[in-house]
Order: structure tokens, then sequence, then C-alpha cells
């Protein structure tokens, strides 16, 4: 799930930074990413 995440943030493969952030906000709190993944991911997002 991280790597797949990581791919689409790297493309800017998504429609908004707010769907994407909701959709970290989602697998983080379902598990399927550490704190630190979704923490990682969050900040390449802001970044871009």
């Amino acid at each position: 799930m991280y790597k797949l995440c990581k791919r689409v943030i790297e493309t800017k493969n998504y429609d908004s930074k707010e769907i994407m952030l909701k959709m970290l906000n989602t697998f983080w709190i379902d598990r399927c990413l550490t704190e630190q993944e979704y923490n990682e991911l969050k900040g390449m997002l802001e970044l871009t």
C-alpha cells in the first residue's frame, strides 16, 4: 500500500490533495500504513 501511494504522489496521479489526504488518513486508520509511512507520504504530498 505504501509503495502504491508513493507512486501515485510522485506521478501526481490524483484529483486533489484533499482527496489524497483523506485516502491516506483512511489507510492509516485501517492500519494499512504505519505512522512513519503515513507521515512520510503526507510530507511528500504537502511538497507538491
